[in-house]
């Protein structure tokens, strides 16, 4: 599977991003779901924030530092020096490169109509949805103060939700298995009792259930289960086990 660059960004409903180089607030819940999305993966940022990290680099990622300074060198850092740089470093699919791309730019500056709107098109053959065009990411920020950040966030959320490159399979097991037909039964889809096989009526009663949800781009076909599929099923069945 491809490596993802994620780009993450807090701010306060002030628009303050920072406080004397550090983060003007500690919330152990935002600090770790930064974590999360970011670990194994490209990481892009500014030289101020990278001099502000209490521990460098941030392990487990790539750090990509984005400076104008010819003369910036440090262990752990990847250092970029212009927009064509960043992208070249930067890991991943096209869209990851892009987005990379577009954040040494705003990094390295530029008037405010840069960063007033962003956008984001990367054209695959049936790579749309249900394979009906071919605008596999196609998002547009306008009118927005920090429209980069912003067009970040949404692709983020467009990646978790629409693409299926970061979807892991998981095993069809017969604990697996049986936990969905269970789940199956509670919301209506499936009528027989949990056998762990995914035999036919499984397999139909989860496309079903799955066409509820617009989710059919979940479905698989090798015999294996959509992570993100199940992790839905189960929040709507929280009371099953």
């Amino acid at each position: 599977m491809s490596a993802v660059l994620s780009l993450v960004i807090a701010r306060g409903a002030n628009g303050v991003i920072g406080q004397r180089g550090q983060i003007p607030w500690r919330i152990p819940a935002d600090m770790k779901h930064f974590k999360t999305v970011t670990m194994g993966k490209p990481c892009v940022m500014g030289r101020k924030t990278w001099d502000s990290l209490p521990k460098k680099p941030l392990p487990g990622r790539t750090n990509i530092v984005v400076t104008r300074d010819t003369n910036f060198h440090e262990e752990g850092a990847v250092v970029a020096h212009t927009l064509e740089d960043a992208f070249a470093r930067a890991e991943g699919d096209l869209c990851d490169r892009l987005l990379a791309a577009l954040r040494a730019g705003d990094a390295a500056g530029g008037d405010r109509r840069g960063k007033q709107s962003a956008a984001l098109l990367v054209v695959r053959d049936g790579g749309g949805y249900e394979g009906r065009n071919d605008r596999y990411i196609d998002l547009r920020v306008d009118d927005h103060p920090d429209a980069p950040a912003e067009l970040a966030r949404l692709f983020g959320v467009w990646d978790t939700t629409m693409l299926v490159r970061t979807d892991e399979p998981l095993e069809a097991s017969i604990e697996l298995v049986g936990e969905v037909q269970r789940r199956l039964a509670a919301v209506g889809a499936l009528d027989i009792e949990a056998s762990g096989s995914l035999d036919d009526a499984t397999t139909a009663a989860l496309a079903e259930w799955a066409g509820r949800y617009n989710l059919e781009g979940r479905l698989r076909d090798d015999g294996m289960l959509s992570s993100h599929l199940v992790a839905e099923l189960r929040d709507v069945t929280p009371d099953v086990s």
